[in-house]
């Protein structure tokens, strides 16, 4: 399966990062809420993070390697997910559920926070 996202390490973008990515045809994608797990966060402070930001299409980060994320996810994130009538999905379904306009795709990050406030 060919690869069609990029998420730029440490979020780091710069315009040749953004111009590269879209010559490979990548699409680039951010998150919108940091659980800060990678930072040292214990499991009740990334479960606050996330809670603080969870809404329809967030795109939350969290790292797979970590102890404390996968406790918090179970005990915090996924009942709270569960009791606001949300559900987790993939990027790639998000995008599918929610596309991006061409416009969006077009503007780039900044029509992107833009929808977050909108």
């Amino acid at each position: 399966m060919p690869v069609r996202l990029f998420r730029p390490p440490y979020g780091r973008r710069s315009a040749a990062v953004d111009r590269t990515a879209r010559s490979l045809g990548l699409l680039e994608v951010l998150w919108s809420v940091d659980s800060r797990d990678s930072l040292g966060a214990d499991w009740l402070g990334i479960a606050k993070n996330v809670k603080a930001g969870l809404r329809p299409g967030a795109i939350i980060l969290l790292h797979e390697n970590r102890g404390q994320t996968i406790r918090a996810l179970k005990y915090r994130i996924l009942p709270e997910l569960r009791r606001r009538g949300l559900r987790a999905v993939s990027v790639p379904e998000l995008l599918a559920l929610d596309p991006p306009s061409e416009t969006r795709l077009r503007g780039g990050q900044a029509a992107c926070v833009q929808r977050r406030g909108s």
